[in-house]
């Protein structure tokens, strides 16, 4: 493996904040639907919102990590 150089530090930094925030998003959303389980209440739109949103960031967090790690996008440009 190559070493990393300080221009790939911010692109390796998206991918961290790419892989972390969906990753904690997805726990809070666990624990919402598990919530409502455990008190036996019925899930409402603003449940069914929370989920849509949550696809979207982990397809937006997808579709930013392959455009991070197949160009040089988040690179730094100074030489």
């Amino acid at each position: 493996m190559a070493p990393v150089s300080s221009s790939d530090s911010m692109a390796i930094r998206l991918l961290v904040i790419c892989f972390v925030f969906p990753s904690l998003a997805t726990v809070a959303v666990f624990g919402r639907f598990w919530a409502r389980h455990i008190k036996n209440t019925h899930l409402k739109a603003n449940d069914y919102l929370v989920l849509v949103a949550l696809v979207c960031d982990i397809v937006h967090c997808t579709y930013s990590s392959l455009t991070l790690t197949s160009s040089s996008l988040g690179a730094s440009t100074s030489r």
